[in-house]
């Protein structure tokens, strides 16, 4: 009998104690200043069925437990109820891995400040972290975006420098048309002879053979300059019985020699001078010429001297 009821005594005393275990110790025995309490859980109490009992929502109770799986939480676990309605959002989560880790060391190794890092996690004692606590880190203030950087203005291309205008070359004098010439004709196309320029002007071979007697009438250069003598009176009848036709007979130029260009540089002056006679006689005698720029081998008809009027002959000394 003895022996039963102490039998009987035994196993009320093992289902009492596997009935209600102990709880375990509670780490935050001193409540944290920013927990408005501290409580042990019921089994099967959820971070929302908490906040319900406290009026605050569920995430408030995360944001002060943020080791909590809120759906699965022991039972005697320390909950921090937080004195504020709402804690800062977590950017992450770190878990403590080395033991002496404080507030100030993980908020230093994740770049907030240590009062936001206890902020978002009210349960810690910042001094006395255990290994393996689940840590929000809260998330920073957004930041402010950098200012771009001003673009370089491009530099401006220099001008270009303006080039210089050319000098207007200076439009050489026209020559005088020589004495008993009318005008002047270019020698414009290859094979012109003294025939086919005095048909063209409507004067006789002879008469522009008369005028130029530098010319080879049968190789007459191209640019040559012709004197055009004046035409021959005709003897038809006019329109009016009065009407005559007066043309004063031109001196006709002839040559008292022919000489060659030899030098580089020669001038109608320097050739009149070498043979007594003016640079403009020796131009009248060869129409043709730019009297500053002679060519080597060009041959020049050298004309008689003009005779003063002081040594012309008189009616007088003329008169038999």
């Amino acid at each position: 009998m003895a022996l039963t009821l102490i039998s009987i005594l035994t196993l009320v005393s093992t289902a009492v104690v596997s009935a209600a275990p102990l709880p375990q110790d509670d780490p935050n025995s001193v409540v944290n200043p920013s927990c408005r309490e501290n409580f042990r859980s019921v089994a099967g109490e959820t971070c929302d069925s908490i906040g319900e009992r406290f009026e605050m929502t569920g995430a408030d109770i995360l944001a002060a437990n943020t080791f909590l799986d809120c759906t699965n939480i022991w039972e005697g676990t320390p909950i921090c109820v937080p004195s504020i309605t709402s804690a800062p959002g977590c950017a992450s989560t770190y878990i403590v891995t080395s033991e002496g880790e404080t507030c100030d060391s993980i908020s230093s190794e994740f770049g907030v400040s240590s009062s936001e890092l206890f902020a978002a996690n009210l349960f810690l004692n910042c001094e006395d972290i255990w290994l393996n606590t689940n840590i929000c880190i809260p998330s920073q203030g957004p930041s402010v975006p950098a200012v771009p950087a001003v673009p370089a203005v491009p530099a401006v291309p220099a001008v270009p420098a303006v080039p210089a205008v050319p000098a207007v070359p200076a439009v050489p004098a026209v020559p005088a048309v020589p004495a008993g010439c009318v005008g002047t004709y270019v020698v414009n196309n290859q094979g012109e002879t003294c025939d086919s320029i005095a048909a063209q002007l409507g004067v006789s071979s002879s008469d522009i053979v008369a005028y130029n007697g530098f010319l080879n009438c049968q190789d007459i250069w191209v640019h040559t300059e012709i004197c055009i003598p004046p035409a021959a009176p005709t003897d038809g009848p006019t329109d009016s019985p009065s009407a005559t036709i007066s043309i004063a007979p031109a001196p006709v130029p002839t040559c008292a020699n022919t000489y060659v260009v030899q030098n580089t540089g020669e001038t109608c002056d320097s050739i009149g001078t070498q043979f007594g006679v003016s640079g403009p006689e020796i131009l009248a005698s060869n129409t043709f010429l730019d009297c500053q720029d002679i060519w080597l081998y060009t041959e020049i008809c050298v004309p008689y001297p003009v005779i003063s009027d002081s040594f012309a002959p008189t009616s007088s000394s003329t008169a038999i």
